[in-house]
């Protein structure tokens, strides 16, 4: 009797873990059956997919579900025209924010450590799954600063939070430039001045391509991986309005030989199918 109460209570206490996994994979086995699917194909069952997603951020304290979230989010935003998800926005931007509000906390406390030479396991840290869903939401941030415009007419009300107005003269990082800081610095122009530190690593910033996303990792093993990929697309949006982005080819080292060759289409959804593959 002894035994069974005891293997009862592992299982009550392991159910928890054992409910965020199954989430997780369910809800990557919905994104992929939307990805794969021609656009707007489901589109009668939206609200549907919408509540369940609602209900999985209702989870506390679950990356690995939330970031299951995050790639949904980058299928429909490739699968579904852009009428068709009006609804979504005030979710995605709520979520978004609240992510890279706790994200600009935890880099703050990573450059610290790396300046002190823990650049990896330091105490205080968010470990693997937290970095897992810091780097699911730059994704999603990537994705919909690449698109074009007129594919998310929704998003451009709220642009200007996260890298501020393309028509707006901001200090670019490294620069010289003095100008009155202004009422709100959006989300990533603070990261990117809280990586414009000494004693962190230098770096090369991404170059911004027209229709084309920066971020092309699987994993990090720090925030401050992140600093190319944030300074390089601040660089991009500190621009004035007369400054066009130009479409190459060869915009990223990140970028092998076959992925420079696709199509700005193309290879949005490879990185989208990237990040289905299981990784051992």
């Amino acid at each position: 009797t002894r035994v069974m109460m005891s293997q009862s209570g592992l299982n009550l206490f392991t159910s928890s873990d054992v409910e965020m996994a199954q989430r997780a994979r369910l809800l990557k086995r919905l994104g992929f059956a939307i990805f794969s699917s021609p656009v707007d194909q489901y589109e009668p069952f939206l609200p549907e997919i919408q509540e369940r997603l609602s209900e999985c951020l209702r989870i506390v304290m679950a990356p690995p579900v939330h970031v299951q979230v995050f790639l949904c989010w980058r299928v429909l935003l490739v699968r579904m025209s852009a009428n068709n998800l009006t609804a979504f926005w005030p979710v995605i931007i709520s979520e978004l924010i609240q992510v890279l509000l706790q994200m600009e906390q935890d880099l703050v406390t990573a450059c610290k450590q790396y300046i002190r030479g823990k650049r990896k396991g330091a105490k205080g840290e968010r470990q693997d799954p937290w970095l897992t869903l810091y780097l699911a939401a730059c994704k999603l941030v990537d994705l919909v600063l690449a698109l074009p415009a007129s594919n998310l007419p929704q998003f451009q009300l709220y642009q200007w939070a996260f890298v501020g107005e393309q028509t707006q003269r901001r200090r670019l990082i490294g620069s010289s430039t003095t100008v009155v800081p202004p009422d709100f610095e959006p989300y990533l122009v603070r990261m990117a001045n809280i990586l414009d530190q000494e004693g962190l690593p230098e770096c090369k910033p991404l170059k911004a391509s027209a229709g084309r996303p920066l971020l092309n990792v699987d994993s990090l093993s720090s925030l401050v991986d992140l600093k190319p990929f944030i300074v390089g697309l601040v660089h991009a949006y500190q621009r004035t309005a007369t400054t066009v982005i130009p479409s190459r080819r060869h915009h990223s080292s990140s970028h092998s030989d076959s992925e420079d060759s696709m199509s700005n289409g193309e290879f949005v959804e490879h990185l989208i199918a990237k990040d289905f593959l299981e990784l051992s």
